[in-house]
């Protein structure tokens, strides 16, 4: 190869190699402006999404009965809950992951997430800026005043991850942070599900109205993705009083409870077909 050819290569060379640059520098871009699309998209739709379950909230919290105490409200605009731990904010479903038919789906109604806290002989709803929205009885422990004020105790809880149905006037439990002081949110998901279902079981009563039970409780439905297809296609209401599925919850079974997390995603029911590529019943 003579010295004219050989400069000729090392351009041609030099030539394709930036060109290579630029097509990856190109693809780099677009992937990037694709994801900062889907984040924007991703952010947009929660806000919208998180605008309106506010306004609703508005609506339902006056349907909550107040609890008095010798004839005078509860002052709901105190501040509460500031040493709880953050509600768990899943993360909106943009990728389903590899293993989504074995992780834990949980169905969500119309309502009010909440925290319940079982405490000094009373039981409080609190909502997630930490605004006390309800204080009433409950049979859970320390969690009435009928309770003998001996076994008062302001150190020990109960506390609880709901969705308050003001159409149904009741709570739906989707998980525990706290059971009578001993912290859950170190345990994996299907633990914490299987323990507050074994206790919520044990508290006869706590599914009805009663003096000593202001409000029901029971566990949101859930169950194995996998059998989570078939259940939508097989029932078109998931909840009594046509009380409409706000979002199905997508729990990996070995999350812990964290404020932020990939590990807990939601979809709303319209979002099924496209995203799972699975049938609904409309």
């Amino acid at each position: 190869m003579n010295m004219e050819s050989s400069e000729i290569w090392s351009l041609k060379t030099i030539s394709l190699k930036a060109i290579y640059t630029s097509l990856e520098k190109i693809l780099f871009q677009k992937n990037k402006q694709k994801q900062d699309s889907s984040k924007l998209l991703k952010r947009n739709l929660e806000k919208k999404i998180n605008k309106r379950r506010q306004l609703e909230n508005v609506d339902h919290v006056d349907l909550m009965n107040t609890y008095k105490k010798k004839n005078k409200e509860i002052d709901f605009n105190q501040t509460e809950g500031k040493n709880i731990l953050p509600l768990m904010n899943p993360e909106l479903m943009f990728e389903v992951p590899e293993d989504i038919d074995n992780w834990i789906a949980v169905l969500c109604p119309d309502g009010i997430r909440c925290y319940v806290v079982a405490k000094n002989n009373k039981t409080k709803a609190i909502a997630t800026s930490g605004k006390t929205i309800n204080c009433f009885q409950s049979l859970f422990p320390y969690g009435q005043c009928l309770q003998d004020n001996r076994i008062r105790s302001r150190r020990i809880q109960t506390v609880l991850d709901c969705v308050y149905s003001a159409q149904l006037r009741k709570f739906y439990v989707l998980d525990v942070l706290e059971w009578l002081d001993m912290p859950c949110t170190y345990y994996d998901a299907d633990f914490r599900f299987s323990f507050i279902e074994s206790r919520l079981n044990l508290i006869q009563g706590i599914n009805k109205v009663s003096e000593k039970n202001y409000f029901p409780f029971e566990m949101a439905p859930r169950m194995v993705t996998s059998d989570f297809y078939q259940y939508i296609l097989d029932n078109g209401k998931f909840f009594p009083e046509n009380v409409n599925l706000d979002r199905i919850y997508f729990y990996n079974p070995e999350s812990y409870y964290i404020s932020n997390t990939p590990t807990a995603l939601w979809l709303k029911p319209f979002m099924i077909t496209d995203v799972l590529q699975k049938p609904i019943n409309d």
